[in-house]
């Protein structure tokens, strides 16, 4: 809407100038920045430094990382999974293989841990000629599934391959 259209009149441009207002300002606007005090900053520090261990006192992290203390991939790599019906109960369960381990959890709504066990050298060699028997999905070379797989969601199965 133009100025001048404004009530409908010629003098329309002095309606619209008396309906308008402005701000003045009269204070100049300003942040005052406050002196940081220093109350028991040394406590706070001293606090922080007690938690770390001495062994890593006064290293960065890169120190630390590189240190050869720690693996460089402590993640642990699945090599499999299986997704089966228990033959013994009826449940279907999801089993995960790592190098170090085998850990079977209920595929149900509750996701816990059904038993897992720990796996040596020797036997991380009986779970690849347990799976060179079997074909993954296309897809997803880790996944297995169906009813062949049934046994690998068996805690005994894996014992008593392992003792062989």
């Amino acid at each position: 809407m133009s100025v001048t259209s404004v009530n409908g009149n010629s003098n329309s441009a002095e309606y619209y100038k008396n309906t308008t207002s402005s701000t003045k300002i009269e204070e100049p606007f300003s942040i005052g920045i406050q002196e940081e005090t220093e109350k028991e900053p040394k406590k706070a520090l001293q606090k922080e430094q007690e938690e770390v261990p001495s062994a890593y006192m006064g290293l960065s992290f890169t120190d630390i990382f590189y240190s050869g203390k720690f693996k460089l991939n402590q993640i642990p790599v699945v090599n499999q999974i299986v997704s089966a019906k228990n033959p013994e109960d009826g449940e279907i369960y999801l089993t995960y293989f790592t190098d170090n381990k085998i850990t079977c959890l209920h595929a149900g709504t509750d996701g816990k841990k059904a038993w897992e066990v720990e796996v040596n050298e020797e036997q991380q060699q009986k779970v690849k000629d347990f799976f060179k028997e079997f074909t993954p999905y296309k897809w997803a070379k880790e996944l297995y599934s169906g009813d062949d797989m049934a046994m690998a969601t068996v805690k005994n199965f894996w014992l008593e391959l392992f003792e062989k």
